[in-house]
C-alpha cells in the first residue's frame, strides 16, 4: 500500500491529472532487494535530513512547501530515477514533522493537502516564468 501511495503521490507531483491506479503483483521469482541500493537509499536520506535541518535551522517558521520547494531547486545527487524528490514525499513531511512538530499540525490544518499547495505553487511560478 505505501509502495502504491508513493507511486501516485509521485505522478501527482509530476503535473499528472488523469485517473491513476496501480496494482503491484510480486512473483516468487522476483528478484530480492540488493543490499547497495538499500544503502544507497539510506544515505541519500541522511542527506535529505541534513538539508532539511540545516535549514529550518535558519528559519524555524518555515512553511513545509517552502521546504519541498527548496530541495526541489538543490541538485540533490542520486535521487530515484523517474520521481526524483518527489519519491521522498512522505520521508520529506516525516523529518519536518520531527523537527517542527507544532507547524506541522498547524500547516494540516491550514492546508490538508501539502500536495495541492506544491503543485499550485509550481504552476503559479510557472506562469510568472512565462510572462
Amino acid at each position: 500500500e505505501t509502495v502504491c501511495n508513493e507511486v501516485i503521490d509521485t505522478c501527482l507531483h509530476k503535473g499528472s491529472r488523469d485517473n491513476m491506479s496501480i496494482i503491484i503483483i510480486t512473483f516468487p521469482a522476483a528478484p530480492k532487494v540488493d543490499p547497495e541500493a538499500v544503502k544507497a537509499d539510506q544515505a541519500l536520506e541522511a542527506t535529505i535530513e541534513k538539508k532539511i535541518t540545516d535549514l529550518v535551522g535558519l528559519d524555524n517558521e518555515i512553511e513545509l512547501s517552502a521546504v519541498t520547494q527548496y530541495l526541489v531547486d538543490e541538485d540533490i545527487q542520486g535521487l530515484p530515477p523517474g520521481g526524483g524528490i518527489y519519491a521522498k514525499k512522505v520521508f520529506i513531511e516525516e523529518v519536518y514533522k520531527k523537527l517542527l512538530p507544532e507547524k506541522y499540525e498547524s500547516t494540516q490544518d491550514e492546508c490538508p493537502n501539502p500536495l495541492a499547495t506544491l503543485l499550485f505553487n509550481n504552476a503559479k511560478n510557472a506562469a510568472v516564468e512565462e510572462n
